[in-house]
Parts: structure tokens; C-alpha cells; sequence
């Protein structure tokens, strides 16, 4: 699940088409406009209650609003991170820090080693999804192969 924390984003969302694809199952509720970042408005018709997700040994119960993201399985919004204030983020570790039912927490995002990891694990279409609003143009994966000499009589 690739997710993505917003302080600009006033609500969590969940991708729909990741909601389909995992099975979760989504109530209806009064359709609502959102803007995303590149301006387009989008409407959410649906949303998930308390929907339990884990990462990293953790466990949280997010409501999330259903959205096509594109790019991300969910963004997590100030509507997730305003409980968890304050929160220390190093952004050039890529790690966050805040307190859960009185325990201290620290989350890992993702860093180049990882990416290049899931790159090396993905599919051709977990890296097109992947891709989505994200800085790959292209990219070639090249394999050495032994030259097979053939039978001449």
C-alpha cells in the first residue's frame, strides 16, 4: 500500500479502484467535491469507516473517503494527522514521530534504496500505477544474456 501523507489535504482518501482490488467495503454517503492538487475537482461518493490498515508493526483506524488517486493507494490528511500533534518529521530522512495510545511511534517513508527495491520486484503494471504523478519517464530493465552458439553440420 503506497501511501501519502498530506498536510494539504483536509480529509484521508482511499484509491477506489485499491478498495475494490483488497475487497474493503465502502457505505454510500453525501457526495462531496474535492479539489486535488493539480486543481481538477473530483466528487467522493463513498467512504470507508474505520478502516484498519498497518504498517511497520503498527496498527491505526482511519475513516477515508473513496477517491480515484492515481498514483497513491491512499493519502493520509490533516483530518489523520491532527491527533498524532505534534508530530517530528526529518524530512530528509524521510521519517516521521509522534505518540499512539501512549506509545511512541516512528515511521520509515519510502527512500531511494526502497524504490529501487520495488522496482526491481514490480510488474509491468505496478510500475505504469506507480508511475502515475510520479518522476519516471522511462525506464529499460537490461539483462546479460548468454549468446547461444548454434548448431552448425
Amino acid at each position: 500500500m503506497l501511501i501519502l501523507i498530506d498536510s494539504g489535504s483536509s480529509h484521508s482518501f482511499i484509491n477506489s479502484s485499491f478498495a475494490k482490488r483488497v475487497g474493503v467495503q465502502t457505505v454510500q454517503m453525501k457526495p462531496a467535491q474535492v479539489k486535488v492538487a493539480n486543481g481538477e475537482m473530483l466528487v467522493s461518493n463513498s467512504q470507508i469507516k474505520g478502516l484498519e490498515w498497518w504498517t511497520q508493526g503498527q496498527t491505526f483506524h482511519t475513516d477515508m473517503k473513496v477517491l480515484e488517486l492515481g498514483a497513491y493507494d491512499a493519502i493520509l490528511g490533516m483530518d489523520w494527522l491532527k491527533p498524532r500533534s505534534p508530530m517530528n518529521c526529518h524530512w530528509e530522512q524521510k521519517t516521521i514521530e509522534f505518540e499512539e495510545q501512549g506509545k511512541r511511534v516512528k515511521l520509515q517513508g519510502v527512500t531511494s534504496d526502497t524504490k529501487r527495491q520495488q522496482v526491481t520486484e514490480m510488474s509491468a503494471e505496478q510500475l505504469l500505477k506507480w508511475s502515475r504523478g510520479n518522476d519516471v519517464w522511462s525506464m529499460v530493465m537490461v539483462e546479460n544474456v548468454q549468446q547461444q552458439q548454434a548448431n552448425v553440420k
